[in-house]
């Protein structure tokens, strides 16, 4: 008998943090160059980074620097981790980019604000083949994946993904406001 699946697994608003699958984080470190020195949306059991942030620690308010990853708790929060990694990425230290690199994990969800605003900033993305099945949900999630790649090495991001999926940038003439969707 074929496993029927519940939506409400992924779509409710009961759990909002799901771990990255170890083989997407893996093509991540490679993408970064080969580290992940900040995770600064980490979850209890999760361990990827160098420095490992939790929900306690809440890596909205802290600075970012080196390698990043953000797979941010899924919901309206979204849209604040996505203003985060574009501001992060755009600040600098001397003129250089304090971040190596960040790397978002987000649904595809072309019709928010959050979206349209990462895509806008972002240096490159790959809208992933198939739906992810996150480390301990019992079946893939209900929605396409995306991650968006904020950064000065957009050709090692888009070879590294290419063969995960479609590779592209998006127009970046303007960055919409974000709001509540």
């Amino acid at each position: 008998m074929a496993q029927r699946f519940s939506r409400s697994i992924h779509a409710s608003s009961k759990k909002h943090d799901w771990r990255t699958p170890n083989s997407l984080v893996a093509s991540i470190r490679s993408a970064l160059g080969g580290v992940i020195d900040l995770d600064p949306c980490a979850g209890k059991r999760t361990r990827i980074a160098r420095r490992n942030v939790t929900a306690s620690g809440d890596g909205l308010s802290i600075r970012w620097s080196g390698s990043v990853y953000v797979n941010p708790p899924y919901g309206r929060a979204i849209a604040r981790w996505i203003e985060k990694a574009i501001e992060e990425s755009e600040r600098a230290g001397g003129g250089i980019p304090l971040t190596s690199g960040i790397i978002v994990l987000i649904p595809s969800r072309t019709d928010t604000r959050a979206f349209h605003a990462a895509a806008a900033a972002a240096s490159s993305a790959c809208l992933l083949r198939g739906r992810l099945r996150f480390i301990g949900a019992p079946a893939s999630a209900p929605f396409p994946s995306v991650l968006f790649y904020f950064g000065a090495y957009p050709e090692r991001f888009d070879a590294v993904f290419a063969p995960l999926g479609l590779i592209t940038r998006f127009d970046r003439r303007t960055v919409p406001a974000m709001g509540r969707r």
